[in-house]
């Protein structure tokens, strides 16, 4: 981690990474969660947020579990700083049940012993070390707390190896935790098994849907896993699902933004330590616009054809595991298939993706031969004459899977991003790693020894997933002689404040409620509360209310108690209204921060 994360020891500097949206958002939660144990609040309802109506956090990325235990952390630093050194905890705590898990998959396949322990540790490290952890969600403690997912699933292949009780339990208790840490994981765990008993079901040649399948023994043992990952989360479940309508809004992204860039897969992206060494058109593919498509999650070159070894001799079971890791990379592409930032592509790359796909199935049927014939002529054919529509050079875009995926299962599309199934690929790309280090360790690969092996194996992961310099970025804060003087008010007094991230966390500071909050998926309720007379007038940059209106918003600063009013942005003729109009007593005044006092 401290190679990796580094510099590490400036953990105290900033932000990690400098997020400055989700970073403040999620130091308020860990402040918020000392309130709920020292003041009895509901950890699910907020008055410190959208006040006077205060909001609800059911479907909101609360993480409560890992906000609790950043609790432990603030009479020692502040909640910045908290923030990260739960982040840093967190990413060491993946590591670790990824490791039990690798380990216990290993040891499925021959003796366990110092082999299988560093071979374990070598997969660990891939996962940990790969695109989704160690660049997309390592600001993110809600996405980074996966360690929940190879928890489960080491209970889930040992009560079907064993059929013992106590597993199932395990798997409940796990499913819970999971839940309280980021609740659409669940949906990962879930679709892990379905894939899993489908995978099996036509593996031994049956078919899903035949009532047949259905009584296998494994079809029956997998439902068993099912219906106790279900139980254990049911509390949080169930809280969901009761306050599912009216929808809450997703005003950050929506259920489709962020595919995966196939060609991000085998090029590093920009966070990469190896990114500043590609051509410049390598490059260019490889950064994209924000939210047309994400990068960053390179597999490497050496960790796949390790992993192929494995998945050749099928090894552990491991074209199982490569089955449904492949299912995953699927859904990650998103609605449609994304190469070098563009969704229309020429007929050749089309008909290549296609021949590649087919090239394993060759040997299987004289079906497959011709239809692959058929494309590489169509191949053929685009390179040299070129196919046309209208006389126009023809596009076509390629439907993917997460088009049925968003809207058959229930309440994704309100926010789950595509690019992250590509954790469970990265997951099963792990245990084929692990297993397949472990047998060529155990057979000498290339006559090397014992310790050389073993030190290849170890810097593999750490070499191809190398990632540039971590920044610790300065979070710009209210003074804290400002915040006292609104902390010293009665704890009825709240705060105006604009549409700013910096809101949310200045509660921290002064520890009233304020107008706003940065949600992930904000209430209908408190989306029409940005209709009313305030937010119409005080968000404005040209205010001009007529006179019955500004008798009305004096009445309702004073109804609601909105003592202060905290800006972010200067607006010159905001800022002549709130004076002269409004009467309001500037107490701070500065581009990125303006805060007035509006009464006695």
């Amino acid at each position: 981690m401290a190679v990796h994360i580094r510099p590490i020891w400036k953990f105290g500097d900033g932000i990690i990474g400098g997020e400055m949206q989700d970073a403040p958002m999620n130091a308020f939660h860990i402040w918020w969660m000392k309130q709920v144990f020292t003041q009895g609040y509901w950890p699910w309802h907020t008055p410190y947020l959208y006040h006077p109506l205060g909001t609800d956090l059911y479907w909101h990325t609360l993480a409560p579990i890992k906000a609790s235990m950043g609790t432990l952390l603030l009479p020692f630093f502040d909640p910045i700083t908290s923030y990260n050194l739960l982040l840093l905890g967190t990413f060491v705590i993946v590591g670790y049940s990824t490791w039990l898990f690798l380990r216990y998959m290993i040891a499925r396949t021959s003796s366990q012993d110092m082999v299988t322990d560093f071979a374990a540790f070598a997969g660990a490290c891939v996962f940990t070390l790969s695109g989704y952890i160690l660049i997309n969600v390592i600001q993110h403690i809600n996405l980074l707390s996966i360690e929940g997912v190879p928890l489960f699933l080491l209970w889930y292949y040992k009560y079907r190896d064993t059929r013992k009780a106590r597993y199932l339990t395990f798997m409940a208790l796990t499913a819970f935790y999971v839940s309280l840490c980021e609740y659409y994981y669940l949906v990962y765990i879930g679709l892990f098994m379905a894939l899993d008993m489908s995978v099996g079901v036509y593996a031994s040649g049956g078919f899903f849907l035949s009532r047949s399948s259905w009584k296998k023994p494994e079809v029956i043992v997998i439902l068993k896993c099912i219906a106790a990952s279900i139980i254990g989360a049911s509390p949080i479940l169930i809280m969901l699902i009761l306050h599912a309508f009216p929808a809450p809004i997703n005003t950050n992204h929506a259920g489709s933004d962020f595919p995966l860039e196939t060609l991000g897969l085998i090029i590093p992206g920009p966070q990469s330590y190896w990114f500043p060494f590609l051509p410049a058109f390598l490059k260019a593919a490889v950064s994209g616009p924000a939210g047309v498509s994400s990068a960053g999650f390179f597999v490497g070159l050496f960790i796949p054809s390790i992993s192929g070894y494995a998945i050749w001799k099928n090894i552990g079971n491991c074209r199982r595991y490569a089955v449904i890791g492949a299912c995953f990379l699927i859904l990650s592409f998103g609605p449609y298939l994304m190469i070098a930032n563009q969704n229309q592509h020429s007929i050749a790359t089309v008909a290549s993706i296609a021949c590649l796909m087919m090239i394993p199935f060759l040997k299987r049927g004289r079906m497959v031969r011709d239809v692959f014939f058929i494309f590489t002529f169509a191949i053929l054919v685009d390179l040299v004459i070129g196919f046309t529509l209208f006389r126009q050079p023809l596009r076509v875009m390629v439907p993917l899977p997460y088009i049925l995926f968003q809207n058959l299962v229930p309440f994704f599309g309100r926010g789950g991003m595509p690019c992250r199934f590509v954790a469970m690929t990265y997951l099963m790309l792990a245990v084929c790693f692990s297993i397949s280090v472990a047998t060529l360790i155990r057979r000498r690969f290339l006559g090397l020894t014992l310790i050389e092996l073993m030190v290849i194996a170890l810097f593999i992961p750490s070499i191809e997933f190398a990632r540039n310099a971590v920044n610790f970025v300065p979070y710009p804060t209210m003074p804290a002689s400002v915040a006292n003087v609104i902390k010293a008010e009665l704890p009825n007094v709240a705060v105006f404040t604009d549409a700013f991230v910096a809101s949310q966390y200045e509660v921290v500071l002064h520890e009233h409620p304020v107008s706003f909050g940065r949600l992930s998926r904000t209430p209908l309720k408190n989306i029409n509360q940005q209709n009313d007379i305030l937010h119409r007038f005080l968000m404005s940059a040209d205010p001009n209310p007529t006179e019955t209106e500004v008798v009305e918003l004096r009445e309702e600063l004073k109804k609601s108690n909105f003592k202060y009013i905290v800006l972010h942005s200067v607006f010159p003729k905001r800022d002549l209204f709130i004076r002269t109009i409004l009467n309001g007593k500037v107490i701070h005044f500065e581009s990125g921060l303006q805060v007035y006092k509006m009464y006695e």
